[in-house]
């Protein structure tokens, strides 16, 4: 790997729990730093326990040698004063990068950018579909300083090619200024960790399963009603993993439908990719995403796959080769899926060796070396560029015809 003049990076984001952005977080922090970067992470929704376990990514980040900040929790005028905080921290520290995360995150570091008087390099990273911000709480005049604040960014990063087309488009952003790179994943790792064994009966039924928080856009109830129409004279079972705001309803509904016994909602995990390895398929019920993080963890894992076409799910599954694909909230599309995975269980191994190919190019040995270029300002390689500006295209046709 060529070498890099080494700098001094803060990433700002709102969380530092269990999602899919942290697991990123989690990955590229302590690679940066162990390549000579000094690195430092600042959040104020942190936790240090998910259920009864630390969280993973603390750990991941303090073994690695990054120094996690947590600001105040914010009140009436937090982004201003988180802003502030950023900006001073950042001068004081002498850091040169400043990477927001989400729209929170990014409106926080544009804005630090702009109370140092521009003297540090500022990259927003867009994780999450545009559409959903204000269903899950942004106010339109947080959309309206956001669209602002996004033309004052050097760079920006979104995660799939769906997010780069709908961002600029939501953003009024120079589409020159905004690029694909995926999420970076750690290959053996999770493939090491999805063969480990599970405390399961060995004559136990098969079982499907889905992991995320339990929330709406989520999809699991979806998932739940497509389980009890293809329940009927299999012996199966479904495992959602996970936990949120939704777990009640879920458990009624299982109820309602008659395969409360059959769905199993353990919770956070301590090792998932340990469940999706030993999977007869593994669902994404979502409504909406960015790039789902578990999408490829679970083609890394082996397991057979099932996913709606939400945002990103197309740059990651070509349907009928690496997985099967349907529309999102469409249950009898689902339920289809689900009888076809299960009806054929040779053409799914057929699909799920394909899809673990597939999920090499999602390799952190290839993404974070493009994505540690991005932030110094130094241009992608030929092959990266190449590789984007294929996805891109394909990606604003879609948009177009949608």
């Amino acid at each position: 790997m060529a070498a890099v003049d080494a700098s001094s990076i803060l990433l700002v984001t709102p969380w530092l729990q269990g999602g899919g952005i942290e697991r990123t977080i989690q990955v590229k922090a302590p690679w940066l730093a162990a390549r000579g970067h000094r690195v430092e992470v600042v959040a104020w929704h942190v936790a240090e326990r998910l259920s009864d376990r630390p969280n993973p990514v603390l750990q991941a980040l303090r073994a690695g040698g990054v120094p996690v900040r947590t600001l105040p929790l914010p009140d009436r005028f937090h982004l201003v004063r988180q802003a502030l905080r950023v900006a001073a921290h950042a001068t004081v520290g002498r850091f040169r990068i400043v990477v927001g995360h989400e729209l929170h995150g990014n409106v926080v570091a544009l804005m630090a950018k702009a109370f140092t008087g521009g003297r540090v390099r500022a990259i927003a990273q867009v994780h999450n579909e545009p559409a959903t911000y204000v269903p899950t709480g942004a106010s339109p005049r947080l959309m309206a300083l956001a669209r602002r604040l996004y033309r004052y960014a050097d760079g920006t990063v979104a995660v799939a090619d769906d997010l780069r087309v709908a961002h600029i488009a939501t953003f009024g952003v120079d589409p020159d200024h905004v690029v694909t790179i995926h999420n970076p994943f750690p290959l053996d790792a999770i493939a090491a960790a999805a063969r480990a064994p599970l405390d399961l009966p060995a004559t136990g039924p098969a079982y499907l399963v889905a992991c995320g928080r339990l929330t709406e856009l989520k999809g699991f109830a979806d998932l739940i009603r497509a389980f009890a129409a293809i329940r009927r004279g299999r012996p199966l079972r479904l495992v959602i993993l996970g936990d949120g705001p939704e777990r009640p309803s879920l458990e009624r509904l299982a109820a309602e439908l008659g395969v409360r016994a059959d769905v199993d909602l353990p919770g956070f995990v301590a090792n998932p990719y340990a469940w999706f390895g030993h999977a007869r398929g593994f669902v994404l019920c979502s409504r909406s995403e960015g790039l789902a993080n578990v999408l490829v963890e679970a083609m890394i894992c082996g397991a057979p796959i099932v996913s709606s076409r939400c945002t990103g799910a197309e740059e990651v599954v070509e349907d009928g080769r690496t997985g099967l694909l349907y529309e999102p909230g469409d249950i009898d599309g689902l339920t289809r899926a689900l009888a076809r995975l299960l009806d054929a269980p040779e053409a799914a191994a057929e699909r799920a060796c394909a899809a673990r190919e597939r999920a090499e190019s999602f390799s952190e040995d290839r993404i974070l070396p493009a994505l540690e270029r991005y932030y110094l300002g130094q241009p992608p390689d030929a092959t990266h560029r190449s590789d984007s500006d294929h996805r891109a295209q394909r990606s604003e046709n879609r948009y177009v015809a949608a």
